[in-house]
């Protein structure tokens, strides 16, 4: 008897009328390596004492959705260049 097929997996995000994050996520961390992002039933970004001008204590941000706390971080720190998203498998 042949085993069923699973369907391939995909990212999602909790809401369809937005892209994915994502790639979003990975050139943000490529040009910032110093900000901490993390998902802990929350998403929450720590970044370092000096990383944004005039701070001189590490700052850290939590929002529900990743596209609000990367919103606030290019604020913060300036967005990333344009391109694609570096492959966070190599």
């Amino acid at each position: 008897m042949a085993e069923p097929t699973r369907p391939h997996l995909r990212a999602v995000s909790d809401d369809t009328s937005e892209p994915d994050q994502v790639p979003r996520k990975l050139r943000f961390q490529a040009a910032h390596p110093d900000v901490d992002i993390v998902l802990r039933g929350y998403w929450k970004a720590t970044i370092p004492p000096g990383a944004i001008t005039g701070a001189d204590r590490a700052q850290v941000i939590t929002r529900y959705h990743l596209r609000d706390l990367l919103d606030l971080l290019e604020a913060a720190c300036g967005p990333p260049q344009r391109g694609p998203a570096p492959s966070s498998l190599t």
